[in-house]
């Protein structure tokens, strides 16, 4: 079996694998975020993988891009946003791999088990915390590795009160452009009165 590129090949042997029926939950996310990640750069033009034309090839990093979650996605039979997490989740096993060899393979394999979503999360933690972060996974200890996630993450900006209304500003009435509406002192009815009581005397 030819394959255009390297890519190529491990996006057929990770949809080959998922075949398999004694896959672990973990194992599959696991593919499919390889499956993923290969597709986002293969350059292949003559098997099924080929990426859309208006994607772009992405060297020291994998930029979500919805057409390529799509693609697998549709090989895959999930959805686009279970593929992105996928990719998430394997980001997040490799960047605890850089600060801890053989994490990788120890969650693939069951020996470290942590949910899911707190692996994805660990790509997110700053280096100086990340090894602790990890150990603590490594350890079984997720609420420690929890709580590191959540102090690294930004504090959403305070919404500012609107500002209060002064007394004068809320006592003041809406001004009119008609000077002759009901209310409004008219210098004219002066005069008239003025000129009707002339003539009586």
């Amino acid at each position: 079996m030819e394959f255009a590129d390297k890519w190529a090949a491990i996006v057929w042997m990770c949809r080959n694998q998922l075949g398999r029926r004694n896959l672990t939950d973990v194992q599959r996310t696991l593919l499919i975020g390889e499956a993923y990640r290969a597709q986002k750069m293969t350059q292949g033009t003559n098997n099924q993988y080929v990426q859309a034309k208006s994607e772009k090839r992405h060297f020291g990093g994998f930029q979500k891009d919805n057409g390529t979650a799509k693609i697998v996605a549709k090989d895959f039979g999930v959805g686009s946003r279970t593929v992105e997490r996928a990719s998430c989740f394997v980001d997040g096993l490799d960047v605890a791999e850089s600060v801890s060899a053989g994490f990788k393979d120890a969650v693939r394999s069951g020996a470290v088990t942590a949910p899911k979503y707190v692996i994805q999360e660990i790509s997110n933690i700053p280096e100086a915390q990340l090894p602790a972060a990890v150990e603590a996974i490594k350890s079984g200890d997720i609420d420690t590795a929890k709580e590191i996630i959540q102090q690294s993450k930004p504090e959403p900006p305070k919404k500012e009160a609107p500002p209060r209304a002064s007394s004068s500003h809320a006592l003041s009435c809406p001004q009119t452009k008609d000077k002759k509406q009901v209310g409004h002192f008219d210098p004219l009815i002066l005069l008239r009165v003025k000129s009707s009581a002339g003539c009586g005397t």
